[in-house]
C-alpha cells in the first residue's frame, strides 16, 4: 500500500515543464479565461500573490524569445493559449498571436494588482470582453482551477481540491526511514515510466545548455574553465541547465514540487555522478528515487513558494543520492543531508532568473562538501546551531525557518520588487 501512495506522489510532483513555472500559471489562467470568452479581449485585470509576483517577473517565458515577466505571460495566454495543454499551454503560439499579445501589452490593456492572500501561490484573472467578464481562479497549486464565473454565474468551481491534492495526505510516508526503505526494496521496473523522463529531459537541456552557452552568464562554461573534475561536471551541467531554463530555452523539464530548478538540481548532478562512475542504471534509477522523495519531503514542510530558496533542499537532496551511489551507508547518506543542513539553509530566494542558476553551484558546492565529510564519517555535532539527533526533525526546524521564520523577510523582498 505504502508504494502505491509513493508511485502516486512522484507520477503528481514529477510532471513535465517548459520554462519558468509561475509566468506558465499566468499563461495557463489567462488561456483557461479565453476559452469562455466568446468575443474578443478588451481588458484584463491580473491579480497575483506576492511569491507569483516574484518569480514571474524577470522570467523569459519559453519559445517566445524577448517577452519576459507578468504581463507577457498574461496576454501569450490570452492570444495563443490552449489550456487543454497545461504547462505547454503556449508552446503552439504563432507569429500573429505573439504580436497580438505585445500590442495588448503596449497598449496597456492588462492591469496588474497584487492580491492580498495568505496563499503562497495564488492567482486571479478577470478577463473582459464588450459583452461579458470570465474570472478565472487558481489556488495552491500551477494549473489548480478552483473556479471560473462568466458575469456574475458560478460555471465552474473546485471545492474539494484540498482533500484531493493535499500532501498531508502522504506525510506519514515522508520520513527519512521510509523513504529509504521504499528506495532499497521497490521493484524499480514500477517506476521507471517516471524516472526515465527525468533523465531523458533534464539531461538533455543540460547538455544542450553547455554546448550552446548564449544563455544568462555562462556559468556552465565559467565553471568547467575552472573545474573539470566529476564535482564541477556536476555543478556545471545542473546549473547551466537552470541558467538555460530561466532565460527562455524551449526545452521541457521534469520539475519536482512545481519548481523545474528544483527538479534539475533534484536529479542532474545524481545523473552525471553515475555516468561519470559508469554506475548501472538500476542504482542510479534507486539514487534519484531518494533524492526527489527527500526533496519532495523537505518541500511538503515548506509550501511550494516562500522567501527560502527551494534548491538548498534539492540540493541536499542530490548530495545525500550521491552519498548512496558512492557506496555510503544509509547513516552516511543521513550525514550529508544534515552537514549540507548545517551550512546553506538560509539562501534566500528573490525570485525566477539567470542568477538561481549561481545559487544552484553555491548550494552544490555545499551538499559536495557534506558528501566528502559523510564518507569520512563527520557530522557537525547534534544541538550544533539548528542540527538534531534526528534527521526528520532537522528538516521540520529547517522547513519551519523557512515557511514561517522568513516570512517577515518575504515581505522585505517584495518591498524592493514590487513599487
Amino acid at each position: 500500500m505504502e508504494q502505491e501512495l509513493y508511485i502516486k506522489l512522484l507520477r503528481k510532483e514529477l510532471v513535465e515543464a517548459k520554462g519558468c513555472t509561475e509566468p506558465l500559471a499566468i499563461a495557463y489562467l489567462s488561456s483557461v479565461a479565453r476559452s469562455f470568452l466568446e468575443e474578443d479581449p478588451v481588458e484584463a485585470i491580473l491579480y497575483c500573490s506576492s511569491n507569483i509576483i516574484k518569480n514571474a517577473r524577470c522570467a523569459m517565458v519559453p519559445g517566445c524569445e524577448g517577452f519576459y515577466g507578468v504581463y507577457a505571460s498574461c496576454a501569450l495566454g490570452i492570444f495563443g493559449g490552449d489550456s487543454k495543454l497545461g504547462f505547454d499551454c503556449i508552446s503552439k503560439i504563432t507569429d500573429k498571436e505573439k504580436k497580438l499579445a505585445q500590442e495588448f501589452v503596449n497598449n496597456k490593456k492588462i492591469k496588474l494588482e497584487n492580491l492580498k492572500t495568505n496563499c503562497k501561490l495564488h492567482l486571479e484573472i478577470d478577463l473582459k470582453g464588450s459583452k461579458d467578464n470570465i474570472f478565472v481562479e487558481i489556488k495552491d497549486y500551477h494549473l489548480n482551477v478552483v473556479k471560473i464565473k462568466k458575469n456574475s454565474n458560478i460555471i465552474y468551481e473546485n471545492k474539494k481540491y484540498k482533500d484531493n491534492n493535499n500532501l498531508d495526505n502522504y506525510s506519514g510516508i515522508l520520513t527519512f526511514n521510509k523513504i529509504y526503505e521504499f528506495i532499497e526494496s521497490i521493484d524499480i521496473e514500477k517506476v521507471v515510466s517516471i524516472l526515465e523522463p527525468q533523465y531523458k529531459h533534464n539531461l538533455e537541456i543540460a547538455k544542450y545548455s553547455i554546448d550552446h552557452p548564449n544563455f544568462g552568464l555562462n556559468i556552465g562554461k565559467i565553471i568547467l574553465n575552472n573545474d573539470k573534475s566529476v564535482f564541477g561536471k556536476i555543478k556545471a551541467y545542473t546549473s547551466s541547465a537552470s541558467e538555460a531554463r530561466m532565460c527562455g530555452c524551449n526545452m521541457s523539464v521534469v520539475i519536482n514540487s512545481g519548481s523545474g530548478n528544483q527538479g534539475l538540481s533534484s536529479s542532474l548532478p545524481v545523473i552525471i555522478y553515475a555516468m561519470e562512475n559508469n554506475i548501472d542504471t538500476e542504482k542510479m534509477y534507486r539514487a534519484l528515487l531518494l533524492a526527489n522523495l527527500l526533496t519532495i519531503a523537505q518541500k511538503n514542510k515548506i509550501g511550494s513558494l516562500s522567501a527560502f530558496c527551494g534548491v538548498v533542499s534539492s540540493c541536499g537532496s542530490s548530495g545525500a543520492a550521491i552519498t548512496y551511489l558512492a557506496g555510503g551507508s544509509k547513516e552516511q547518506v543521513i550525514k550529508t543531508l544534515k552537514n549540507h543542513l548545517a551550512t546553506v539553509p538560509g539562501i534566500i530566494c528573490d525570485g525566477a532568473k539567470a542568477s538561481c542558476a549561481a545559487k544552484i553551484a553555491a548550494s552544490l558546492d555545499s551538499a559536495i562538501m557534506a558528501h566528502h565529510l559523510a564518507m569520512n564519517n563527520l557530522c557537525y555535532a547534534n544541538d550544533e546551531g539548528i542540527l538534531k539527533d534526528n534527521v526528520d526533525e532537522t528538516i521540520s526546524i529547517v522547513s519551519n525557518i523557512g515557511r514561517d521564520g522568513m516570512s517577515k523577510t518575504d515581505e522585505e523582498i517584495m518591498k524592493v520588487l514590487v513599487k
